[in-house]
């Protein structure tokens, strides 16, 4: 009987992340970077908290968790390649507290990275309205 592939689980500074306790407090989503063994490379973001309830009796409760740990990523291309069998490892870069701080880490990782014009990337656009009163200062 041939041997089950497993698959790969986030990494963060060395450690699995593999459950909600594993996250920092206060964390709503992640940075992320997916590899491939070919060194061909993937940056996005992933939400894992729902947001809270506006109305009725759970007003200001978390509505749950978005199912987070398989995930794979967004881009067709890299999907396609994981489907086919391609070899590939999950890293969280990092944690965010807020939607705005989410918008602005995930567009800083792909530009600061040159990730745009990098052959080996599969990120080949970006788009961010980010408020920088959503944002916390620079201390």
């Amino acid at each position: 009987m041939p041997l089950k592939k497993t698959k790969p689980q986030w990494m963060w500074n060395g450690k699995v992340i593999d459950h909600i306790d594993k996250t920092p407090k206060g964390s709503l989503s992640f940075i992320y970077k997916i590899t491939l063994e070919d060194g061909r490379y993937y940056i996005g973001r992933k939400t894992m908290v729902k947001p809270n309830y506006t109305s009725g009796v759970k007003k200001g409760t978390p509505k749950g968790y978005y199912p987070w740990q398989n995930y794979n990523g967004s881009s067709k291309e890299l999907l396609a390649l994981i489907k086919a069998g391609a070899t590939y490892k999950k890293e969280i870069l990092q944690f965010c507290f807020s939607k705005a701080e989410t918008t602005y880490a995930e567009t800083v990782n792909i530009l600061c990275s040159g990730a745009l014009t990098d052959p080996l990337c599969f990120n080949y656009w970006i788009k961010a309205t980010i408020y920088s009163k959503h944002l916390q200062p620079n201390t």
